[in-house]
């Protein structure tokens, strides 16, 4: 690897750079010559919520990984205010160290906080969500209750959209 923090791990292969948290699956990638391009299928996929909302205000995501989605949504549309939250300091250290994510300002910011409690206390904040969250290569439990999807459907402004990325082998 190129890098290693506690479970954080960095390496490159073929001009792109990849980041694993706890194990060798990829959880996010950079292609080094292309570093705004969304190198991954499903960041590429998780960008469809923009045929139902293509002009967001507010984009909150849970889950920065290397922060490929949240960098291309801030650079593609700049009319757009971006909300990552995350709950590992190592992982927000590693994306902005080896994926140049950019630093906060008034249009992208990353909070070191639990989506499961941000979501519910702020409702009718965000045109998407962005949820993009793992433990242990599984979805974050608190993240798929029935409450946590309420709190959301009450976050999301008219007409908002929610994406889920769904982790599987396949």
């Amino acid at each position: 690897p190129l890098a290693r923090q506690s479970a954080v791990a960095v390496s490159e292969d073929a001009g792109v750079r990849f980041l694993h948290i706890g194990g060798d699956a990829i959880q996010s990638a950079m292609r080094l010559s292309k570093p705004d391009r969304l190198e991954l299928h499903y960041t590429r996929a998780m960008m469809g919520f923009l045929l139902f909302h293509p002009k967001p205000r507010k984009v909150l995501m849970i889950g920065l990984g290397g922060g490929s989605m949240a960098r291309f949504l801030h650079k593609a549309f700049p009319r757009s205010r971006v909300t990552a939250l995350d709950v590992s300091p190592e992982v927000v250290s590693a994306a902005r160290r080896y994926f140049d994510f950019p630093a906060d300002g008034p249009r992208l910011s990353v909070a070191l906080e639990d989506g499961a409690s941000w979501v519910p206390a702020r409702p009718a904040s965000a045109d998407v969500i962005l949820l993009d969250a793992f433990e242990d290569g599984a979805q974050v439990e608190a993240l798929c209750s029935e409450s946590f999807y309420a709190a959301a459907f009450a976050a999301l402004t008219e007409p908002g959209v929610l994406v889920q990325n769904f982790m599987a082998d396949d």
